[in-house]
């Protein structure tokens, strides 16, 4: 399974307007649209961070569609709601045909549906459970605004906050792993196991333990917990004799 962590970075949209607050701008008076400036992008269990800006490359989007299209799952964190739909809206304002379909881990989703964290951003998270800290010195508008300018040192600094930011991710979703569900099943992927070991549809382990007996409505199954990552899975094959099921109603 080919797992890429992504994360891009867009610019401001640049506009006129009378007012500093509450204000809603219309469409005729933005001078520019925000758009997708930079991406940081890892494959999972590899080194190297790779990046892309506007300010490196005119084809970094071409760039970008060419890993969406290669991978078979893409992490992030918000990136269904946020970065996705960005690239998205890039390839489809450039006339570009959508990459091959790939699942998606949204670990902001993740975390939404487990646990009640004070604040579900991504830098509380990673503060309160000691895993690596995103970039946090001189970030803020005046970044975007310089990056925008065309200010070197601000882009450079840009990259350095967009690849911290995906090995961040990554590392959140090593931890969060044996808590996500609905996890794509590593098992569809794995051609070198014997046809009768488990796999760990969360993480491929082939290191699993029998853990007692999964009950569903009608019928019951063996339940397994993976060694390596902690989830819990179910085999496909129901325990439950004609005997036992004659006497459960659906």
């Amino acid at each position: 399974m080919k797992i890429l962590t992504l994360d891009v970075e867009t610019c401001p949209h640049l506009s006129y307007h009378f007012g500093r607050w509450q204000q809603n701008i219309p469409p005729e008076n933005t001078v520019s649209e925000s758009r997708v400036i930079c991406w940081a992008a890892k494959w999972h269990g590899k080194k190297g961070v790779m990046f892309g800006a506007e300010w490196k490359s005119g084809e970094f989007m071409d760039d970008l569609w060419h890993l969406l299209d290669e991978a078979d799952v893409v992490v992030g964190f918000n990136q269904k709601k946020f970065d996705i739909r960005r690239i998205n809206t890039e390839f489809l304002r450039a006339g570009t045909q959508p990459p091959s379909p790939y699942e998606q881990v949204d670990l902001l989703q993740q975390v939404k549906k487990h646990f009640g964290f004070s604040s579900n951003r991504l830098k509380h998270l990673l503060k309160e459970l000691g895993l690596s800290q995103k970039l946090e010195e001189n970030v803020g508008m005046k970044l975007w605004v310089d990056v925008a300018q065309g200010d070197p040192r601000a882009q450079s600094h840009m990259e350095k906050y967009n690849k911290q930011d995906v090995k961040s991710t990554e590392e959140f979703y090593d931890f969060l792993l044996g808590w996500i569900s609905g996890h794509p099943n590593h098992g569809l992927y794995v051609e070198d196991v014997d046809n009768d070991t488990p796999v760990c549809p969360n993480c491929g382990s082939t290191d699993l333990h029998k853990h007692k007996v999964r009950r569903t409505k009608v019928r019951k199954y063996q339940q397994y917990q993976c060694q390596d990552c902690g989830s819990y899975s179910r085999g496909r094959k129901s325990l439950t004799t004609v005997a036992e099921s004659g006497h459960v109603l659906a």
